[in-house]
C-alpha cells in the first residue's frame, strides 16, 4: 500500500506499508537538500538506504526516526546503545 501527498512542488510526503517505501527517496537523493525518513524498522535488507545516504553530502540534512524492538541489540554496540538512551 502506498499513499502520497503533495506538500508543494518540491515536497512530498511518501507513505508506505508493507513495501519499500525508500525507493523513491533514493531516485531523488542526489538533488534533495534535506531527507526525513521515519520508519518503524530498518530492516537487515536495507543497506541500500544506507549505503546511499552515507554518500549523502555533508551539508544536507538527513533525520532517519526508526523503532527497533526486539533486535536493538544486533543493531547496536554497548557504547552506541548507552548513547541513544542518552538522547
Amino acid at each position: 500500500m502506498k499513499n502520497e501527498i503533495i506538500i508543494n512542488e518540491n515536497v512530498k510526503l511518501v507513505m508506505t506499508k508493507d513495501e519499500f517505501g525508500y525507493s523513491e527517496v533514493l531516485e531523488t537523493l542526489d538533488s534533495a537538500k534535506f531527507v526525513r525518513i521515519i520508519t518503524y524498522n530498518i530492516s537487515k535488507e536495507s543497506d541500500t538506504l544506507i549505503n546511499k545516504l552515507e554518500e549523502f553530502s555533508e551539508n544536507k540534512d538527513v533525520i532517519i526516526v526508526t523503532n527497533i524492538p526486539g533486535r536493538f541489540e544486533e543493531y547496536t554496540s554497548y557504547y552506541a546503545k548507552g548513547r541513544a538512551k542518552k538522547q
